[in-house]
């Protein structure tokens, strides 16, 4: 009876060990809270333990190519450093995936993340007030939520596929 015990202790701490280095909702912090700590996320891991490597930093708009950029800042270096690996960003409460040079408002549904973009205005709790002060307003464009910011993907049958959802194995974007 004993030996069964353990076996099933063993199996609890398997499991659980083994969704924490998945994917697993067990360490998804990001999931648990509803105050989101602020920042700049580098990997999706730190997304989702709520734990940006970057707490302090500024972001502009590529005049050229109307992408996004994020600079570090240090109190050595005011100008700052450019972020070449982010992730996403927390600001004001606000989540935001950066994919391919934009900024894409993202919002927690259910035991996920969908872009807000898709989620029922009347539901929608990330509204964009970052994107639209700091992007919108330097590209003259009023709604984060129109249809330039929407990714999309070819299908094997070369069907474009809007991308609504974070897949929280790989915090790529998915349909």
């Amino acid at each position: 009876m004993s030996s069964l015990f353990i076996l099933l202790i063993n199996t609890a701490i398997f499991s659980q060990d083994n969704s924490k280095t998945h994917g697993g909702e067990l360490n998804n912090k990001i999931l648990l809270t509803n105050r989101y700590s602020p920042g700049v996320y580098t990997s999706f891991e730190q997304f989702l333990a709520d734990a940006p490597a970057i707490s302090i930093f500024r972001i502009k708009v590529n005049k050229g190519t109307g992408s996004v950029e994020l600079y570090k800042i240090s109190g050595q270096d005011s100008a700052g450093i450019l972020v070449k690996n982010a992730w996403g960003i927390s600001v004001g409460n606000e989540l935001y995936k950066i994919d391919k040079g934009k900024l894409l408002a993202i919002e927690k549904v259910g035991s996920g993340f969908m872009l807000s973009k898709f989620v029922d205005p009347k539901k929608r709790k990330n509204n964009a007030i970052f994107w639209r002060n700091n992007i919108g307003s330097r590209k003259g464009v009023k709604n984060p939520f129109d249809i330039e910011d929407v990714l999309k993907t070819t299908s094997v049958k070369v069907q474009k596929i809007k991308l609504t959802h974070l897949d929280m194995n790989t915090g790529e974007l998915i349909n």
